[in-house]
């Protein structure tokens, strides 16, 4: 993992080489909160891992937004905010972590208010899909910006928050799905398609961020 994110920091290194006069803004994203999906899908770290990364990204240049626990429209109004501060030749970063689920080979992240599915079947995924946050709209949105170079950095590979004991689950059983970002875009995961990310190394890991994210910022910086 530390050899792939070091690689990928290292082409974007070289990618900004050339523009030195060009912004660099971020959005930094993090949930750990989800009333509506029960205690066992809450999360610890995710808060922290967004906090951490911002710090990072300020140290190295970057105007950094960001949103702790935002309910949708929230998330919605800061990944536009974002998007308003770009112009043509910039750098744009997005950095989530929480909760996200794969529906039909496209990837969503989920805000602090998605519900709980209410039953089975694709009509359920089109109605959460609709109250999630797609990887094609954030994508969408910072290409369109104009911003030259758009890195997104996704710690949002868990198991699938959206299962529950009476069978309503909805998604893939773990992970997210495999996806072709645009020209002049890095989307780097925190695990492989369909497979979880661990959020620590065992109950005697007292750190306070996830393996990924502890690798993210020392390969950053």
């Amino acid at each position: 993992m530390m050899r792939l994110i070091g690689l990928v920091f290292a082409l974007l290194v070289a990618t900004l080489a050339p523009a030195h006069a060009e912004r660099r803004v971020a959005l930094v994203v993090g949930i750990d909160s989800y009333p509506q999906l029960g205690a066992e899908r809450q999360l610890k770290n995710a808060v922290n891992d967004s906090k951490a990364v911002a710090g990072a990204l300020q140290s190295l240049g970057f105007e950094v937004l960001t949103a702790e626990n935002p309910t949708r429209g929230a998330f919605v109004d800061r990944l536009f905010d974002l998007a308003a501060r770009l112009k043509a030749g910039d750098t744009a970063f997005f950095f989530y972590a929480g909760h996200g689920v794969s529906f039909d080979g496209a990837n969503y992240f989920l805000p602090s208010d998605v519900p709980m599915p209410r039953a089975t079947g694709r009509a359920e995924e089109d109605r959460i899909a609709g109250q999630a946050i797609g990887e094609q709209m954030i994508m969408k949105q910072l290409k369109g910006s104009g911003a030259s170079v758009v890195m997104l950095v996704f710690d949002a590979c868990r198991d699938n928050p959206l299962a529950s004991a009476d069978k309503r689950s909805l998604g893939n059983t773990r992970g997210l799905a495999v996806t072709s970002p645009p020209r002049g875009t890095i989307a780097l995961y925190s695990a492989g398609a369909g497979e979880a990310a661990l959020d620590r190394l065992g109950d005697d890991d007292k750190a306070q961020n996830s393996v990924f994210t502890r690798v993210l910022i020392d390969r950053m910086t």
